[in-house]
């Protein structure tokens, strides 16, 4: 999935007004969150200029529209520019043309039957829910059960496994102990606190060094960043960035969405890494191991580089001009179109319906045909 960064706007200092992405957490005063129970949230995602008051105001209470929302992921991924989504309600005089666009080219908004995305509507917290978890790469539950909340009849079919595996993930839970209100309107309070519960550490200062707590979704979107401490889930859904992974072992989950990024696995052990964007890249080093790699077929020209003396077991390809490089060790590889393989005793198997050709480190093709 394309994850397509919100350019400045009209004046937009109504309910939500965004701030630079990247710009230092200097951590807001407003006169209406002294005790709440989302401060420390509402101070957070200020400090990163992810979502703002007014007038010194912040409105906790206040509700988002779905064109609010749309902004504030946009914010936060740095979703690349995009095309026209072709939604008939969102018109390019319109403030939030841009934000909408840039989460609908990123699969993040679907937008109504009737080709509408009802952008001013006050969006409710099983939308939110949604668009938040195709963010952040999570995926349904495929058999949610969701009957010990009383509510659950009223969760809409499109949400209910989403809505699932975020309360299993600790992002999300009921209003009450039985209660999760799914067609109620989120409010700037949940919404930051919801962002807090899923991220637990946010890169987006250029060339920082940030020390993650096993907590959340580690997400990356400045350049040159190093990630130590715990790491379980690493996602970079921004282009043109690289980032090193050092000393963290049993990462769950690594997702690199975003055109021309990288990520460097120093001394560190993954289950699963997915690329996901044009011409990304893993690179592997200093002992690093990897369980599967997975390169789906929105990764054209990526690259699979493992270093000396590390590991990577299981390669599977769907992308175009992908490249499987280095003097470590990648055991096996499975392509269902044309790759290059350059590493040495790598089992390459064919996993697709026609025949595909393989290119060695010497620029010599040979064909393999398909199994099924």
């Amino acid at each position: 999935m394309k994850r397509k960064l919100l350019s400045i706007f009209l004046a937009f200092a109504m309910s939500v007004s965004l701030l630079t992405v990247g710009a230092s957490a200097v951590e807001p005063t407003y006169g209406d969150i002294a005790g709440h129970w989302a401060e420390a949230s509402i101070d957070r995602w200020s400090g990163h200029g992810i979502i703002q008051g007014n007038n010194g105001k912040f409105n906790p209470n206040g509700q988002l529209t779905c064109a609010h929302f749309a902004a504030i992921l946009a914010r936060l991924l740095k979703l690349p520019a995009a095309k026209d989504a072709g939604f008939s309600d969102n018109t390019p005089d319109a403030w939030h043309y841009d934000a909408i666009n840039r989460c609908a080219a990123a699969g993040i908004l679907k937008g109504n039957l009737n080709g509408t995305v009802t952008p001013n509507a006050p969006i409710t917290r099983e939308r939110a829910m949604v668009m938040l978890g195709r963010a952040l790469g999570i995926e349904p539950i495929e058999n949610p059960d969701l009957t010990k909340y009383t509510d659950a009849a009223q969760v809409a079919s499109y949400a209910q496994g989403m809505l699932a595996a975020l309360i299993e993930a600790g992002v999300v839970g009921g209003v009450t102990a039985d209660q999760l209100a799914p067609q109620n309107n989120i409010t700037r309070a949940a919404t930051v606190t919801i962002l807090d519960r899923a991220i637990g550490t946010y890169a987006d200062k250029a060339g920082a060094t940030v020390k993650a707590d096993g907590k959340g979704i580690v997400l990356v979107v400045a350049d040159d960043v190093t990630v130590t401490g715990d790491v379980d889930k690493l996602l970079v859904p921004a282009n043109d960035i690289e980032v090193t992974v050092s000393g963290s072992k049993n990462i769950d989950d690594i997702t690199v969405t975003g055109d021309n990024s990288k990520v460097i696995l120093n001394n560190s052990t993954a289950n699963d890494v997915t690329l996901d964007g044009k011409n990304t890249e893993l690179e592997t080093k200093s002992g690093s191991k990897v369980e599967n790699v997975s390169v789906t077929e929105d990764a054209k020209g990526a690259t699979v580089n493992a270093g000396s003396g590390t590991t990577i077991k299981n390669v599977e390809n769907s992308a175009a001009d992908t490249t499987v490089t280095g003097s470590g060790t990648v055991k096996n590889v499975a392509s269902d179109t044309d790759i290059t393989v350059e590493t040495k005793n790598t089992n390459v198997e064919n996993s697709g319906d026609e025949k595909i050709t393989v290119t060695d480190a010497k620029g010599k093709d040979s064909t393999v045909s398909a199994t099924g």
